[in-house]
């Protein structure tokens, strides 16, 4: 059985919003970028924990949960802007052919203010 994007979504913003609750909002106590990955680990290392020690798929995913609202609150607290861009190349009779991207990524993540090179808004 598999859970839709969406609830899963919805389950990271509840999570967000309890640990607003619990420990502040982001705006009220700021982390750096290492804090946050510090912050993650910490509750990753709480999932192994659950999984490990207790046996227990639902402790384990429970603290994954509240990993990925770390990992959120960290990307929300530091503005990154996504840059969506496709990469193409002219074929022989002059028009544009997206390229095979296979497994590569179609986005880029920057601070707000900058652009990755070669791409346009």
């Amino acid at each position: 059985m598999t859970t839709s994007k969406e609830d899963v979504f919805k389950a990271i913003l509840e999570e967000r919003s309890y640990q607003d609750r619990k420990w502040g909002s982001i705006e009220k106590r700021p982390h750096t970028i290492a804090e946050w990955i510090l912050i993650a680990e910490a509750e990753l290392e709480e999932a192994k924990r659950a999984w490990t020690k207790d046996c227990s798929d639902i402790r384990a995913l429970e603290e994954l949960l509240q990993t990925a609202a770390v990992i959120f609150a960290a990307l929300e607290q530091h503005s990154i802007e996504v840059s969506y861009y496709h990469w193409w190349k002219e074929s022989p009779d002059k028009k544009l052919a997206a390229l095979s991207m296979g497994n590569a990524r179609h986005y880029g993540l920057n601070y707000p203010g900058t652009k990755m090179p070669g791409v346009s808004s």
